[in-house]
């Protein structure tokens, strides 16, 4: 194995990258200013508020969703039940008609106070 010294060549080589990377780095200022960086910005959260409120929106129609779909499910038990199909007592038709039409104002008001809020 020869004597040569590596290591004033590999601190050639990083000196000589380091002025590279640094000229590149002037380069890449000059061609994005503040202003273009914060119109950038600013695009970027827009996008992002928009993806939210479609999620929000999606969500919100899915329990709107279930709330139509458990009130049809308590009107049909409410039939069943006036026509004598179902027997229950007075008591537990109260309770099931209450607690039914509770879940869904709770539905409604959790999907219009939370998804729609802006």
């Amino acid at each position: 194995m020869s004597g040569k010294n590596y290591s004033i060549d590999l601190q050639a080589i990083l000196e000589r990258e380091v002025k590279t990377i640094t000229d590149k780095k002037q380069e890449y200022k000059s061609k994005l200013s503040q202003e273009e960086y914060e119109a950038s910005k600013r695009g970027l959260e827009y996008r992002i508020l928009d993806e939210n409120r479609k999620t929000r929106n999606i969500i919100s129609w899915i329990l709107v969703g279930i709330s139509i779909g458990w009130l049809i499910f308590t009107g049909v038990v409410f039939i069943l039940i006036g026509s004598c199909v179902l027997d229950f007592s007075d008591g537990g038709q109260i309770t099931f008609v209450a607690g039914s039409l509770v879940e869904v104002f709770a539905l409604w008001k959790i999907s219009l106070q939370y998804f729609y809020k802006n």
